[in-house]
């Protein structure tokens, strides 16, 4: 090995120590080599891995969606809720509500009986009433308007205790001019009177008995506003 041959069995003593000897320097050599080299073959260094991040640090983990909170629906109460308060609607005044009823001191003449009393008329009672007495003839009642009012309002009809046969022409005026009202009334009716009268002097109301038995022709409530 290493170079050394085979020693000859035949070869000379002398020679065959030669060999030996030479062998044995060839040997320790060797040896001494591998002393200087630590005794063993020199490893290659070996790499260090890199160290490589989490695979949860690298690649984000999906996020998951938010869920809105519910909102709270209001929770019903046994207190009713107070409405707001409001100025109230100011309402239209009745026709005559604030007006002056009629007396007999409103009227300075007339060609008839008359009076102021309770009176029913078609179903309706009314608490005061200018009834005018009527005869075969035409009469009337002239009320003093003053030239201080602007509206006569009334209730017209027969009362409910004359005769049921009984129908009369009534002719409103003014100033003696031509009439500004004219109806004919039968038992059982009831007409509404609402009148202009603005600065009218005098207001004449005329009743012509035309059928049935005469008696008397009422005005439920009177009044001049």
């Amino acid at each position: 090995m290493y170079g050394m041959k085979e020693l000859d069995p035949f070869m000379a003593p002398q020679t065959r120590g030669r060999s030996i000897v030479g062998a044995v320097g060839a040997v320790a050599i060797i040896l001494l080599m591998a002393a200087c080299s630590g005794g063993s073959p020199i490893a290659a260094p070996t790499p260090t891995p890199t160290p490589t991040s989490a695979a949860s640090s690298s690649t984000p983990s999906p996020t998951e969606p938010s869920t809105p909170s519910a909102i709270p629906s209001p929770t019903p109460t046994d207190t009713p809720t107070t409405a707001p308060s409001r100025d109230p609607i100011p309402s239209t005044p009745t026709p005559g509500a604030t007006d002056t009823p009629i007396t007999s001191l409103l009227i300075p003449e007339s060609t008839t009986n008359y009076d102021f009393s309770p009176t029913t008329i078609n179903g309706v009672d009314y608490a005061q009433s200018l009834r005018i007495t009527s005869g075969n003839a035409s009469v009337n009642v002239q009320i003093d308007a003053g030239r201080s009012h602007h509206r006569f309002t009334g209730s017209l009809g027969i009362p409910d205790n004359q005769s049921s046969s009984a129908s009369y022409q009534v002719d409103i005026s003014l100033d003696n001019a031509a009439p500004v009202y004219s109806t004919v009334v039968n038992f059982g009716e009831m007409k509404k009177i609402d009148l202009d009268v603005t600065n009218a002097l005098r207001i004449k109301i005329t009743v012509l008995w035309k059928a049935g038995q005469a008696g008397v022709v009422a005005i439920g409530n009177p009044k001049l506003g």
